[in-house]
């Protein structure tokens, strides 16, 4: 065990572990102060919080939170008023940091619309999602995936009928 002193002023022995870990972020104050501990708007702060730390895909490009947004109440005043469950919190930019000015909620289709590894391709409208392309052209997303592998030249192209197969043809 270790003492230490939390940002509020009280001591308390913790493990080395728990340190380590970061598993230990205060003396119970926290939870004292604001009382949303167990809230999902807490839950996806604390979720902002580690994916910085500890996942190599956002702590190795660098991404970061806010100096505002390490504590819990300054992200619930900016954010708070906004949040509904079932919403995620999305960077507008995939490549900057977490603060006011680059986040909004957003629902898992409309995050699913904004990753680096979405696919692009160019229509008769400018470029949009390959997903948008395909239903907007009554293809599938595989197919068009594969047309634009085999660099086809008219990968939007309306799918082909198939010709019945004679062989389960039902005979009169």
């Amino acid at each position: 065990m270790v003492a230490v002193r939390c940002d509020c002023g009280n001591e308390k022995a913790v493990s080395a572990w728990a340190l380590r870990s970061s598993s230990t972020r205060s003396c119970g104050c926290i939870t004292r102060i604001h009382g949303q501990t167990g809230t999902p708007l807490y839950h996806v702060w604390q979720g902002m919080l580690a994916r910085c730390r500890h996942r190599s895909n956002y702590a190795g490009r660098g991404i970061k939170v806010c100096e505002r947004w390490q504590q819990f109440a300054d992200f619930q005043a900016d954010m708070g008023a906004t949040y509904k469950n079932g919403l995620t919190i999305e960077r507008i930019n995939n490549d900057g940091n977490y603060s006011p000015a680059n986040c909004r909620w957003a629902t898992h289709n409309e995050q699913a619309r904004n990753k680096r590894n979405n696919r692009l391709v160019p229509t008769a409208w400018g470029k949009m999602l390959l997903t948008d392309a395909a239903r907007l052209h009554g293809i599938s997303v595989p197919a068009l995936h594969r047309r634009l592998l085999l660099k086809e030249m008219n990968p939007l192209r309306p799918a082909r009928h198939k010709r019945p197969n004679k062989r389960y043809e039902l005979s009169p």
